[in-house]
């Protein structure tokens, strides 16, 4: 196989993975393999540009979550076909949600795609129902600045010699820039969330499903998520199958596990509502970052500090940044981590999220991050407290977490496994 020489990637659009796909490109550039990106804020220029990058060369395209192959109009040629057919790509998926809801792409066989998933439940589920896919695990990882407002890089840097690696001259001090973050005890915030707010009728209204399963049904599933914390999406629908004596497939269980993946959602509004409700309700002041934090109804909402809208990445970077604690809640993931507790670490903030089989196996708790049981929300408020009293113990907890995303949870250090298997 002839050596990759470029790469394809996405960036402009809403998700967090633009943002992550430039901290790619850096490392990939560094590397010698060119880099295109396709930008949603200027999707006809830069696609039409693409014959041109690629002139029959092996390239790869690199993507989160099936952006750009979900037969979006932008990336269809005329007669209704995908642009990408005419490329002889290999194709490389980064998926950071649960596969069910990438259902309708994953039964469609690609032989040239690589998928890499976040969780490892993740990936034994793919194997399970998808089995003809490629699939593998990738540690997820933080977020950096890559924005020209940092004082280190100079005033004659441009904002376009920053946007990735091929211009960017000061790669290297990008990735170590923990001298010039401020420390806990000058940071104007106190505790910080980053992340929408649905209301679980929004989710379920939604639903396709919603009228043949009802409200009751819905209800026993979501008990039944939340007394089993450890237990996977599907196996405790399996467990609710059994209980109600309905019997699918291993064909019809996926298609199953998807139509009802809207639950798994409103799983995560819940223990949004109680761990911000838990934490108001002892006058915690809780600056959010997202969209409809608005209509989010509370006891006491003065202890709220919302913002306009939700935030790009890079703006997050920069919240967190001026954070002492950078608050985090992830109840679908049961053995992985998501990215902002590790963008929290790499800004020096203290981490503080809810605990599950790939944290205690990685991180050290009370030392280089805080952890909670997302079934004992009620004792957070006296650790958040406890930490917000002591700034010296926040800053060395700060100072290991960084220490310890730097060394192995950076972008950088991914590019070695995304090229491994292509």
């Amino acid at each position: 196989m002839k050596k990759i020489k470029k790469a394809v990637l996405l960036k402009g659009d809403k998700s967090n993975w633009g943002h992550a796909s430039e901290e790619i490109a850096l490392e990939l550039e560094k590397r010698k393999i060119d880099t295109y990106f396709i930008d949603y804020t200027n999707i006809i220029e830069t696609i039409s540009g693409l014959d041109e990058f690629i002139d029959d060369e092996n390239a790869m395209f690199i993507t989160f979550n099936f952006r750009g192959l979900n037969d979006e109009i932008f990336f269809q040629d005329e007669d209704g076909s995908s642009i990408w057919s005419k490329y002889s790509f290999k194709y490389i998926n980064i998926l950071t949600d649960h596969p069910s809801f990438f259902h309708d792409r994953l039964i469609i066989e690609n032989k040239k795609m690589v998928l890499y998933c976040i969780d490892y439940d993740y990936v034994e589920y793919i194997k399970n129902y998808y089995p003809k896919s490629k699939v593998f695990f990738l540690e997820m990882a933080g977020n950096l600045r890559v924005d020209y407002n940092m004082g280190f890089i100079g005033d004659d840097i441009k904002y376009t010699d920053v946007s990735y690696g091929v211009k960017y001259r000061d790669y290297e001090k990008i990735l170590d820039y923990g001298e010039f973050l401020l420390p806990i005890k000058d940071r104007e915030m106190d505790v910080t969330f980053i992340g929408n707010y649905i209301p679980v009728q929004n989710l379920l209204s939604k639903m396709e499903c919603f009228e043949e399963f009802k409200v009751n049904q819905v209800k026993q599933i979501l008990i039944l998520l939340s007394k089993n914390k450890k237990a996977t999406f599907e196996e405790i629908l399996k467990q609710f199958f059994d209980d109600e004596k309905v019997k699918y497939s291993d064909e019809e269980f996926p298609q199953k596990v998807e139509e009802l993946s809207t639950v798994n959602l409103c799983l995560r509004t819940i223990y949004r509502e109680k761990l911000i409700r838990t934490l108001t309700n002892e006058d915690i002041k809780i600056h959010v970052f997202g969209d409809d934090w608005d209509s989010f109804k509370c006891d006491k909402p003065w202890n709220i500090i919302r913002s306009a809208e939700r935030v790009d990445t890079n703006e997050a970077v920069k919240i967190i940044q001026n954070s002492k604690i950078s608050l985090n809640s992830m109840p679908l993931l049961k053995n992985g981590v998501h990215e902002r507790v590790l963008t929290a670490m790499l800004q020096k903030a203290v981490a503080v999220t809810d605990s599950n089989e790939y944290i205690e196996d990685n991180f050290e708790k009370g030392k280089d991050i805080v952890t909670y049981d997302l079934n004992r929300i009620s004792k957070l408020p006296k650790k958040i407290k406890g930490l917000l009293e002591n700034e010296e113990l926040m800053q060395n907890i700060a100072d290991r977490g960084y220490i310890r995303a730097h060394s192995n949870y950076m972008w950088k250090d991914r590019v070695d496994e995304l090229l491994k298997h292509i």
